[in-house]
């Protein structure tokens, strides 16, 4: 059973040009849009630091207008994104926040939706780490929906309920021939023992390209890690859990940069100092570049 919130949630929500009240922000049921599912979202980390907004805004908003112009939602209306969050997480009563942006095709009621919440403290969320279970599902290899992040979650809910159903905090998806892809929530970076840190590529595999993704690529090459974009079968995975092999499991999104994985079915991931501390390390290199995670 979930604790008791202590206090009403912090929350602020702008729709369609106007700060409204969150709690009376509401979508129509009988919008075909919002009942299809047909919209594009970004989810992001945004925090106040010295009076000013820190968050890799515009890159979230450049992938935004990339997948809407896939899905046809149209152009994203001319609206300061900056600006608009800054003002949500003050009239919150918020430091730091989780971002979510979502938008609609035209005619949909509301299209545009910004709203920012509380966010989990971070260092406690990584402290505990995520317990994964492999997904009995894969996408198709025709299957265009991986590379944006949609509003119709589909196969990414069947997979999360099926975690949670085995005591899990998310799934672990691979591809259809036995390859690591992504979690449903997360990229995926791996290293098994003293090998180079890998992390699956991009091309033609149907993930999304994460921005703090290539954050994490950014800061491990710049912390001198060994590092190779390349295919990690699943198969190996499993036999350096089963091994007991020292081994690091970092996901990482928007939201929470990087966090560590702590078990894959059931398997504990043997700790690898080393990874950890480069874990703090690259973190302190987010963070430094406007990522306040």
């Amino acid at each position: 059973m979930k604790p008791a919130r202590e206090h009403a949630p912090l929350r602020a929500a702008f729709v369609d040009g106007r700060f409204v009240d969150a709690d009376a922000a509401h979508v129509s049921v009988f919008d075909p849009y919002w009942r299809a599912g047909h919209g594009v979202f970004e989810s992001l980390v945004v925090a106040l630091r010295s009076g000013r907004l820190h968050g890799l805004v515009e890159q979230h908003v450049a992938r935004m207008r990339s997948a809407s112009e896939r899905w046809a939602c149209g152009e994203l209306p001319a609206v300061d994104v900056r600006a608009v969050l800054d003002e949500l997480v003050r009239r919150a009563g918020l430091r730091q926040a989780r971002a979510r942006i979502s938008l609609h095709p035209e005619g949909a009621c509301p299209r545009l939706v910004i709203l920012v919440e509380e966010l989990p403290e971070l260092a406690a969320r990584r402290a505990a780490g995520v317990e994964l279970v492999t997904s009995p599902f894969a996408f198709g290899p025709r299957d265009p929906s991986p590379g944006a992040k949609l509003e119709a979650r589909g196969l990414y809910t069947a997979a999360r309920l099926h975690a949670l159903a085995h005591g899990a905090d998310d799934a672990l998806l691979e591809s259809a021939d036995g390859r690591v892809l992504e979690t449903t929530r997360h990229n995926v970076f791996v290293r098994l023992g003293e090998e180079a840190w890998r992390t699956p590529p991009l091309d033609g595999a149907g993930m999304l390209p994460g921005i703090a993704r290539q954050r994490v690529l950014d800061a491990l090459r710049a912390d001198g890690a060994e590092l190779a974009e390349a295919p990690l079968p699943a198969e190996e995975l499993r036999r350096a859990l089963e091994a007991a092999r020292p081994c690091a499991i970092w996901l990482t999104n928007g939201v929470v940069g990087i966090e560590p994985a702590r078990r894959l079915d059931g398997l504990e991931i043997k700790k690898c100092d080393r990874s950890e501390r480069q874990m703090d390390r690259c973190l302190r290199i987010l963070r430094s570049e406007g990522m306040p995670c």
